[in-house]
C-alpha cells in the first residue's frame, strides 16, 4: 500500500514538474513574443521619421514632360541624374516620371503622393484671355473626355505650335476641385514658362496645402531652367539656405533667362523663411536599435531565473 501511495506521490510530482516547465517555457516565448513586437514598432516608427521630420517628407518627385518622346522634347538625363544625385544625397525618395506618365490622372492624384518637394519640368503658358497658368499634360486633347473638368474650365486646351497637336493643360481650378487628398508643406518648383507671372497657379498649390511654389516670372528656355533650378536644388537640399536665399542666391549666380529677362520668384511671401529641416532617420537610430536589443535580450535571462526560483 504504501508503494501505491510513493508511486501515486512521484507521478504527481512529475506532473507538477512538467506543468512548470512549460510554463516557463511559454512564459519565456511570451516575453520573446513581446520583446519582437516592441522591437518592430520601434523600427516602423524610426522609419516613419526616416520620411517625416518636422511635418516635411523626405520624398521627391521629378516629373519630366520634356523627356524623350514628347512632341517637343527636350531631353536633358544630365540633369534628372544631377537632381536625383542631390536628393538621395540628404536621404529623400526619389521618383522620377517620363513624358508618356505625365496625364491628366497622374496630375489628379499627385497631392496625395507624399511628396516634400516636386519639380514640374513641364512646358507652361498662360490660357489665352486669362491670367490663369495652364501646366502641360501629355495627354491629346478629347473634347469627350473629363466633361466637367472641361465645362468648369479646370482643364484647358494646350499646344505649343499653332496646328500642332492639341494637349489637355491643367489650371488652377483643377489643383482646388479634382487633385485628390493635399499636399503637405510641400516645395513645389515649376520650371516651365510663367510659372509666376502670376500667382492663381501657386496660389491654388497652397490651398492643397503645399508650403511655397518657386516659378519664373515669364518666358524661359529649357537650358536656362535647368541649369538654373539645379543650382536652386543645391542651395534648398544641400546647403539648407532658406526659400528666400536659395532663390536669391540662384539669381546672383545664375542670372535671370537670357533674351526674356524672366527671373525666379516663389509664392508666398511668407516662406521664404522655410528651410528644409535636418533628416533624422532610421540610419540616425540605429544605435538606439542596438541597445533596445541588447536590454530585451537581457530581460529574458532575469525572467528565467525568477521563474526557477519561484517554481
Amino acid at each position: 500500500m504504501s508503494r501505491v501511495s510513493d508511486m501515486k506521490s512521484e507521478n504527481r510530482l512529475a506532473r507538477k514538474k512538467a506543468r512548470k516547465r512549460i510554463f516557463r517555457k511559454r512564459l519565456t516565448y511570451g516575453a520573446i513574443i513581446v520583446a519582437v513586437i516592441v522591437l518592430v514598432f520601434f523600427i516602423a516608427s524610426s522609419r516613419k521619421s526616416s520620411i517625416l521630420a518636422d511635418n516635411f517628407l523626405f520624398k521627391a518627385a521629378i516629373v519630366d514632360q520634356l523627356s524623350k518622346g514628347g512632341i517637343v522634347p527636350w531631353p536633358n538625363q544630365t540633369f534628372i541624374d544631377s537632381s536625383i544625385n542631390i536628393l538621395q544625397t540628404k536621404k529623400f525618395e526619389v521618383a522620377n516620371y517620363s513624358y508618356e506618365e505625365a496625364t491628366v490622372n497622374f496630375y489628379m492624384n499627385l497631392s496625395e503622393r507624399g511628396y516634400g518637394l516636386i519639380i514640374l519640368r513641364v512646358h507652361s503658358a498662360i490660357v489665352e484671355g486669362s491670367t490663369l497658368l495652364g501646366l502641360f499634360t501629355s495627354e491629346i486633347y478629347n473634347n469627350m473626355t473629363y466633361p466637367w473638368q472641361q465645362s468648369t474650365g479646370q482643364l484647358v486646351k494646350a499646344f505649343h505650335t499653332q496646328g500642332g497637336p492639341v494637349f489637355f493643360a491643367v489650371a488652377p481650378g483643377f489643383v482646388d476641385f479634382s487633385m485628390q487628398g493635399a499636399f503637405q508643406n510641400t516645395i513645389i518648383i515649376l520650371m516651365g514658362c510663367d510659372g509666376m507671372k502670376y500667382t492663381n497657379m501657386a496660389e491654388a498649390f497652397v490651398r492643397k496645402g503645399a508650403k511655397v511654389c518657386i516659378g519664373w516670372s515669364g518666358f524661359v528656355d529649357a537650358e536656362h531652367t535647368d541649369k538654373a533650378i539645379s543650382y536652386l536644388l543645391k542651395c534648398l537640399v544641400t546647403y539648407r539656405y532658406n526659400v528666400n536665399n536659395a532663390v536669391n542666391e540662384t539669381m546672383q549666380v545664375m542670372g535671370p533667362a537670357p533674351v526674356y529677362n524672366s527671373t525666379l520668384k516663389y509664392y508666398p511671401a511668407s516662406a521664404g523663411d522655410f528651410t528644409i529641416p535636418p533628416y533624422t532617420g532610421l540610419t540616425s537610430n540605429i544605435a538606439e536599435i542596438a541597445i533596445f536589443l541588447t536590454r530585451e535580450t537581457e530581460r529574458i535571462s532575469p525572467i528565467q531565473l525568477l521563474l526557477r526560483r519561484c517554481l
